[in-house]
């Protein structure tokens, strides 16, 4: 006896930011997307990222600034129980050029129970629609899952000057990195993050607020987002780009050719709360 199968089309769409957090693949270079409640979307900042792709070693990802997924169901009528089911899941501003030729793949669960996943090799765009063939129940679906593999992590335009040894890149979560060796590009992901960078010319990039970073020898690159960072440099010409955030202390450190960039008139510095000690402050 043969079953049929029948679907009808519906509109229910949902979408969720997602962050990523370190994925154990070196050869690989690959990061794994947090696991996340389906639901309404949330607001993502980016930082100063793209253009170059350096081949480094490390925990490092070809999107470090998180993408966003929405997936589609429809109704399937046989075989019984009739239910909506999973279609597909589009995977949206995924970091370009450094994931073209990685391989996403998208995984939907229960918790922690895997309920069916897809794969399919980013081209050159930043969107990415994977099909669930059969179509996964949607009801038991709370979490998803993306997997992103290969590709170049994106190297700062700022820290291009940097030869670079390694990639570090944070979790979702509250971390505590220190780097005690190499000239390094460390990534800090959402969370309340602490990083001790004392190895050579080091390239530092937070995404949110509250983060406190400290450097020490090397003429280092800190590139902050958000409110309420704390940044005490080292030893070295060092350089750190305040963002438009507000209430950042910046202090320099030794030296007089430390040099913090501003995205506003140097004269609105107060205003936005921001104090900066022992650097020449300039706009751009």
């Amino acid at each position: 006896m043969s079953t049929s199968t029948s679907t009808r089309t519906t509109t229910r769409t949902t979408t969720r930011t997602i962050q990523r957090i370190a994925f154990a693949a070196l050869l690989l270079a690959a990061a794994i997307a947090a696991v996340t409640r389906l639901g309404a979307p949330e607001a993502q900042q980016q930082p100063r990222l793209i253009t170059g792709a350096q081949p480094v070693t490390g925990t490092g990802s070809c999107d470090v600034t998180g993408v966003s997924v929405a997936y589609t169901t429809a109704w399937q009528a046989t075989p019984a129980p009739a239910k909506h089911v999973v279609t597909t899941a589009t995977v949206d501003a995924i970091q370009q050029p450094p994931c073209n030729g990685a391989t996403l793949k998208v995984v939907l669960r229960q918790g922690t129970t895997d309920l069916g996943s897809s794969i399919a090799t980013i081209g050159t765009g930043t969107t990415k629609t994977v099909t669930f063939s059969p179509g996964i129940a949607a009801a038991p679906v709370d979490t998803v899952f993306v997997e992103l593999a290969g590709g170049d992590t994106p190297i700062p335009p700022e820290c291009e000057h940097i030869k670079l040894n390694t990639i570090i890149l944070g979790t979702t979560g509250n971390d505590t990195i220190v780097d005690t060796k190499g000239a390094n590009l460390i990534y800090m992901l959402t969370g309340t993050d602490t990083v001790k960078a004392d190895g050579k010319a080091d390239c530092v990039v937070n995404i949110d607020g509250g983060d406190n970073i400290t450097t020490s020898n090397g003429a280092d690159v800190v590139l902050l987002t958000g409110d309420g960072n704390v940044v005490h440099a080292g030893n070295g010409a060092d350089t750190i780009y305040v963002g438009n955030g507000n209430n950042n202390v910046v202090d320099g450190g030794n030296g007089n050719k430390n040099v913090c960039h501003v995205p506003f008139p140097v004269s609105e510095v107060a205003a936005h709360g921001d104090v900066i000690t022992n650097c020449k402050v300039v706009h751009p």
